[in-house]
């Protein structure tokens, strides 16, 4: 898929998706209950968002006269993390939008250098919650117990469901990796066999790496490298979605992405109603709110995963949120 990606002449693509993504295709509600007049009938804000990313990363090439080789319009972290990049990290390292679009006059949008270096949060010190060590590339099984959907530090973001790679980026890609097979491997103390890292620790630190730019936490405030990631995601993780590495995390996943969800945006919050879901999804969706509005798990609510929304389901329980 990535070679087709970068070698595609007549009909460029825009971004790489894989299939566990939901986008938000209509006018976001908390929008829509601003507008005093109508909006375009083919408005769609993953585009909006899309183009909005694109236009920003192009204007910093211009700007800084370099390329940027990996773009993320999707990308996720567990909620500590996701609030240490946007009151810490991204205000200090983001290159601004400056276009005409209606969206972006309050100042959002933009993109920020990917953060290659783990992060350690002090919870006891909210004034200074973050030190920094620079990540080796080869984690073993101990550094991605600390990289999950519940705490804080380790691996700032995660994800590598919705980006764009240019040719440079892809050839550096497949020509470190040929040089080097043992990176795409790894092997914990206690584990019998070798296993293949996931693509996501892979992309941005070998691109980082064999361009030259893997910069320290405080020089990616200086620079925002080759690696950009959209302030306002495009794409997000769709809900309960059945980890297949990580199955203790599945709702850990959509905590984040419903802070991110009514964080990361500039003209108002977006709502799981807002993305394009499945009717199983939506289902879903539907039965953890009126479980919230109950009480139940603390006014969190109860995310069910597919098979629960079934079993409840055969045994009469309804549906559309009803089960």
């Amino acid at each position: 898929a990535m070679k087709t990606f970068v070698e595609s002449d007549e009909d460029k693509f825009d971004v790489l998706l894989e299939d566990n993504v939901r986008a938000p295709i209509s006018i976001p509600a908390s929008l829509l209950s601003n507008q005093d007049g109508g909006k375009e009938e083919l408005y769609c804000e993953c585009a909006e968002r899309i183009w909005n990313t694109i236009q920003t990363s192009e204007q910093w090439e211009n700007v800084s006269g370099r390329q940027c080789h990996l773009r993320y319009y999707g990308w996720l972290g567990s909620i500590p993390n996701l609030e240490w990049l946007l009151h810490h990290y991204i205000p200090q390292t983001s290159f601004p939008a400056n276009n005409n679009n209606e969206q972006n006059k309050g100042g959002g949008g933009g993109v920020f250098p990917f953060p290659s270096f783990v992060v350690q949060i002090n919870n006891d010190n909210d004034n200074d919650t973050t030190t920094k060590e620079e990540e080796k590339e080869d984690t073993n099984n101990e550094d991605d117990k600390k990289h999950n959907a519940n705490t804080a530090g380790g691996t700032p973001i995660w994800g590598a469901y919705a980006y764009s790679i240019s040719s440079t980026g892809y050839q550096s890609l497949i020509k470190s990796l040929q040089h080097d097979v043992g990176a795409i491997l790894w092997k914990g103390k206690r584990m019998r066999c070798y296993l293949v890292k996931p693509i996501d620790k892979i992309l941005p630190r070998r691109i980082l790496s064999t361009l030259g730019d893997e910069l320290e936490e405080e020089e990616q405030k200086k620079d925002m490298g080759v690696v950009h990631v959209t302030r306002e995601p495009a794409f997000f993780r769709a809900p309960m979605l059945s980890s297949k590495i990580h199955p203790q995390w599945d709702e850990g996943f959509c905590r984040s992405t419903e802070y991110q969800l009514d964080h990361y945006g500039s003209c108002g919050r977006l709502d799981w109603d807002d993305l394009w879901l499945t009717t199983e999804e939506a289902e879903i969706v539907a039965y953890k709110k009126k479980s919230s509005c109950k009480g139940e798990n603390g006014n969190d609510g109860i995310w069910l995963t597919l098979a629960q929304l079934t079993e409840l389901k055969l045994k009469g329980g309804g549906k559309d949120g009803d089960a």
